[in-house]
């Protein structure tokens, strides 16, 4: 791109996943502080962040935004506790089935929880399909979010999880 000499400018929401172009960074800041202010009080230390390392810094950003949110609205630091998994791949191809295999695994640990937060909507549908088929109800049982509205890339009319989305302020 630099050798052609065109003009360009990277449209990203994580500053440090573009570090050789400008950037034009989104800010999910009240997106992410508006769900928060939400979450009842006796969710702090049942509700649980869930990542993915290895993806670029992004999934330690969320994290990072997380805590600061919680800070802004004088929540508990330790609102959340966070987990942090390593998957031998990932991608939009199978992020879902790695997120239900993880639940899946995991199942004893994450039912502690009341609301648990994925760093991905991909994660958190995978967790979503291992809860189901234990008879555990998404929304009623257990609440899920997730990050990227990816309802947006779908086309779904109704929404079917909730979410971060980063195009918030955006009219249609």
């Amino acid at each position: 791109i630099r050798s052609l000499e065109w003009p360009v400018v990277s449209l990203t929401h994580y500053s440090e996943d573009c570090v050789l172009l400008p950037s034009i960074v989104t800010d999910n800041f009240s997106a992410m502080t508006d769900l928060l202010r939400k979450l009842p009080e006796d969710f702090a230390g049942k509700s649980l962040f869930f990542g993915v390392n290895g993806m670029y810094s992004v999934t330690e950003t969320k994290w990072k935004q997380i805590r600061q949110g919680l800070s802004s609205l004088k929540m508990p630091e330790d609102f959340f506790l966070s987990r942090f998994a390593q998957f031998s791949s990932h991608g939009i191809q199978i992020d879902r089935y790695n997120g239900m295999c993880y639940a899946e695994e995991n199942l004893k640990f994450l039912k502690r929880f009341r609301f648990i937060w994925c760093a991905s909507d991909l994660t958190a549908l995978g967790f979503c399909d291992a809860f189901r088929r234990h008879g555990i109800i998404p929304g009623k049982d257990i609440l899920i979010a997730g990050f990227d509205n990816i309802e947006r890339i779908t086309g779904e009319k109704e929404p079917f999880l909730t979410t971060i989305d980063y195009c918030l302020d955006r009219k249609s």
